[in-house]
């Protein structure tokens, strides 16, 4: 059997992902402002050590990470988003991640190759990289939480309004009223000569 990889691969990971017996495991950052969240979808916790795509930690093996949303790559300049859902997570974790000020946290989504002994083989592969848009918690029979993250690009789609008055002036810096003679002038006729 030939397996080809597009993307550049550690020659560990390359050869990892050849072998019959594979275990792979996704990995789910998150920053939020108070603290950093690290999970892994295993039932034991995973340690990794210097990365180049993912922040070097131990990710808490947390069972069940999923991914709801199909994963596009695109030469656009366009938004793309990822849903994240963590499965049968401890109440304990639920109220950390809900407890945090989410909305514009990094967030990043990759997937690790493991040998049995649950150690990571090679570098991990970065699959998504963004920022928090919406947390969602359903606490049923088993708990999850929905993590949707958007690309950097789902910034640049959103609406700049900044006007030159003395009230979008004073919202930049309060002891700045260089503007506020502008709404007097606007339709002021001036005569040169």
């Amino acid at each position: 059997m030939t397996i080809t990889l597009d993307r550049n691969l550690a020659s560990t990971t390359n050869d990892e992902v050849k072998k019959s017996s594979l275990i792979v495991a996704p990995l789910l950052y998150l920053n939020f402002p108070t603290l950093s969240k690290y999970y892994a979808g295993t039932t034991t916790n995973v340690t990794l050590g210097s990365s180049t795509v993912m922040p070097a930690a131990t990710y808490l093996g947390v069972g069940g990470i999923s991914t709801l949303s199909v994963m596009e790559e695109s030469i656009d300049l366009k938004s793309s988003k990822l849903i994240a859902e963590l499965n049968g997570l401890d109440s304990t974790y639920i109220a950390l991640v809900l407890a945090e000020q989410y909305f514009g946290s990094d967030a990043s989504y990759g997937l690790v190759t493991l040998d049995s002994n649950y150690k990571i083989i090679g570098e991990p592969v970065l699959l998504f990289k963004g920022l928090i848009s919406v947390l969602t918690a359903d606490i049923e029979e088993k708990a999850k939480v929905s993590i949707e993250i958007e690309s950097i690009l789902a910034d640049w789609e959103r609406p700049r309004v900044k006007r030159y008055n003395d009230a979008t002036q004073y919202e930049i810096d309060p002891t700045d009223d260089g503007f506020k003679n502008v709404a007097a002038i606007v339709n002021k006729e001036i005569t040169w000569g």
